[in-house]
């Protein structure tokens, strides 16, 4: 284990103080808890992230059609428009 040195307000540290002990936890043992909670939310967050991206870059098979190209819904004569 490592030591871990904070600067917090007086009131805040009393407060958590008071949680700690309603839950019979140690202070460090609730601060080590959620970072333990922050770093698994923040890894499934990444997580579901690149999975998402994923399916963004491989799209859905929703039974459509592509498009057709812009120039091509626009015409022939809109290709010397500026």
């Amino acid at each position: 284990m490592a030591n871990l040195r904070l600067k917090i307000d007086k009131e805040l540290l009393r407060r958590v103080k008071v949680v700690a002990a309603r839950r019979g936890v140690s202070l460090s043992r609730l601060v080590a808890e959620y970072l333990e909670d922050f770093v698994r939310h923040d890894s499934d967050y990444e997580s579901a992230k690149q999975d998402a991206l994923r399916l963004l870059n491989q799209g859905l098979p929703l039974g459509g059609t592509p498009c057709p190209a812009k120039r091509a819904m626009r015409g022939a004569d809109a290709a010397d428009r500026p």
